[in-house]
């Protein structure tokens, strides 16, 4: 598997990082994809206006759900590596079918060339249907990041150490269904408020 010209752009979001404080050492400010630390604006859900993975195909469809005097927002961009990871079978394709719901707009074609998106990192992330997002990632919030070396984002930054922390979490949570390996870039120089 050649994973790095695997992954599948989802699109833009802009949500809030957590900035969790003393004791979260490397952590500075949770940037994951999951929406329980890295939150979404209020009321984007009710836009309707996302595609299957919650995403926009544009950074400017994605500003449009905040308002600019929005405290803390930051413009994110996400891959998705569509594989299942896990136990002693090797890393199985998945159908963006199975992952996804199809009756909602499309993925975008690829990512539109802005220079201020750069690489922060890759996370582990729980996604199941009929769920359109990624509710939550559990290398920040069970602890995993304390399995595995993230950065001052709560991610991890190679993509090999991602996919082993994938397979873990797979083998250690199957209640939660299936997590996923999904490449995080962002907007440095843009935030609200």
């Amino acid at each position: 598997m050649e994973a790095s010209s695997e992954f599948v752009f989802l699109g833009y979001r802009v949500k809030r990082p957590w900035a969790p404080g003393p004791g979260w050492e490397p952590i500075e400010l949770v940037c994951n994809a999951g929406d329980d630390m890295c939150e979404p604006p209020d009321g984007w859900v009710e836009r309707w206006d996302w595609n299957r993975a919650s995403c926009y195909a544009t950074p400017e469809a994605a500003w449009a759900t905040v308002t600019e005097d929005s405290d803390g927002y930051r413009l994110f961009a996400y891959d998705l590596l569509p594989f299942r990871f896990g136990g002693a079978h090797p890393p199985t394709a998945v159908p963006l079918d199975e992952i996804f719901r199809n009756d909602v707009a499309k993925f975008p074609d690829q990512m539109f060339e802005t220079p201020a998106m750069t690489e922060i990192g890759y996370d582990v992330a729980e996604k199941n249907l009929p769920v359109d997002s990624f509710p939550y990632s559990p290398l920040v919030t069970n602890g995993f990041a304390g399995e595995f070396t993230v950065n001052l984002y709560g991610l991890i930054v190679d993509l090999a150490v991602a996919t082993e922390a994938c397979s873990a979490i797979n083998e250690a949570m199957p209640e939660h269904g299936s997590h996923w390996v999904v490449r995080i870039l962002w907007d440095a120089d843009r935030t609200t408020g």
